[in-house]
């Protein structure tokens, strides 16, 4: 059993972030010229989908266990309070660290500038673009990668740590400032949730919270109309 979960993992974390790096760095500058935007969008979204779908089709049958064993888990009242807390107040927080890299260190993220080419797209495409981190990030770099570590080390900072740097690695298309001082302390308080609670849909929810604000909220303002 324990063979079987270390081979699993190697080859979910090795192949999740090199398809991923792929992705990113190869095939989207390779397609973004050949497509339309939409279509671009389409096939990079489904790309990440299809990336999540494996693993969790290699957790129920490769390793055979449970989704509970990565972390799915019903949400109480009280959890469900607290996801809504964690969600407004981390967005909250993603514009206040924005305001400070670019007002105080006097980077630009250029962060607004997404947000209002976003305002363009149909609000559920919006919702999707939402979504997709939310489930696909928090079972690949906090539930997958945390509990199997934990399994085979007996220790949860081993691959706490692992999906904090491979989640923080991943964004840094974004630019060096805004990884460092955006998604890294972000991707710290969602890891440390994780850790806490050991409850995934706790994780996918309060992150889904956050992109809804981002994507789907503030492109409704009127000062990005």
């Amino acid at each position: 059993m324990k063979s079987r979960l270390i081979y699993s993992t190697a080859v979910v974390l090795c192949l999740s972030l090199a398809v991923q790096l792929l992705l990113m760095y190869k095939i989207t500058p390779w397609l973004v010229s050949r497509v339309s935007q939409t279509a671009f969008m389409a096939i990079f979204e489904t790309c990440f989908w299809v990336i999540a779908l494996g693993v969790v089709a290699v957790v129920l049958y490769w390793e055979r266990q449970p989704l509970g064993s990565i972390g799915f888990r019903r949400l109480t009242g009280k959890e469900g309070l607290l996801a809504l807390l964690l969600g407004i107040l981390l967005f909250v927080l993603v514009h206040m660290l924005v305001i400070f890299v670019e007002r105080v260190v006097s980077i630009q993220t250029d962060i607004m500038v997404v947000i209002a080419a976003l305002a363009k797209y149909p609000i559920w495409v919006r919702f999707l673009l939402a979504a997709r981190p939310a489930f696909v990030e928090e079972i690949l770099y906090r539930g997958y990668t945390i509990e199997r570590v934990n399994q085979l080390t007996g220790k949860v900072w081993p691959g706490a740590l692992i999906g904090l740097v491979i989640f923080t690695a991943l964004h840094s298309n974004m630019g060096l400032a805004y990884t460092v001082s955006v998604v890294l302390p972000i991707g710290i308080i969602l890891t440390g949730l994780y850790v806490w609670k050991r409850n995934l849909t706790l994780n996918i929810t309060v992150h889904f919270l956050i992109d809804f604000l981002v994507l789907v909220l503030l492109p409704l303002l009127p000062f990005l109309s």
